[in-house]
C-alpha cells in the first residue's frame, strides 16, 4: 500500500513511534495484538494487489477472490482477518487501488450494490 506510506509515516510520528526524519526507505511494520486480525488484513491486501497487478497483464484482465486469499492465509495461520470491518476495509483497499491504477476506463460500470454493510 505505497499510496498510504505518507499518512502511516505521519500518524507513527504524532504517537511518538517514529523519530522527527524523513524515512522514505524505512519499512513500516504493523502487528496486532493476536498477529491475525489487522495484521491478517494488512496481508490479504498486499497479496491481493499484487494479484490484481498480474492479472491485470493477462488477457483475461484484472480479478482478484479476496475471499479465496483469506481461506488461503487461514491454512497457515487461524482465524485470520476476523470482523467484517476488516474484510470491508481489505475490499475498499483493493478497489482504491484499482481505481488509482486506472484498471477500470470509469468506475460507473463498477456494480457496487451490494458492496456496503448495514450495523444492526
Amino acid at each position: 500500500m505505497e499510496f498510504n506510506r505518507k499518512l502511516l509515516n505521519e500518524e507513527a510520528k504524532k504517537k511518538g513511534w517514529l523519530p522527527n526524519i524523513d524515512m522514505p526507505c524505512s519499512p513500516i511494520i504493523v502487528h496486532c495484538l493476536t498477529g491475525v486480525g489487522s495484521s491478517g488484513a494488512l496481508i490479504a491486501i498486499e497479496i491481493c494487489l499484487r494479484k490484481l497487478d498480474y492479472s491485470f497483464q493477462r488477457v483475461c484482465g484484472p480479478c482478484v477472490d479476496v475471499r479465496d486469499t483469506v481461506l488461503r492465509l487461514r491454512t497457515q495461520r487461524e482465524m485470520t482477518v476476523q470482523k467484517p470491518q476488516q474484510y470491508l476495509f481489505i475490499h475498499l483497499a483493493v478497489l482504491e487501488y484499482a481505481v488509482r491504477r486506472r484498471f477500470f476506463d470509469s468506475i460507473e460500470n463498477l456494480d457496487l450494490a451490494n458492496f456496503l454493510i448495514e450495523n444492526n
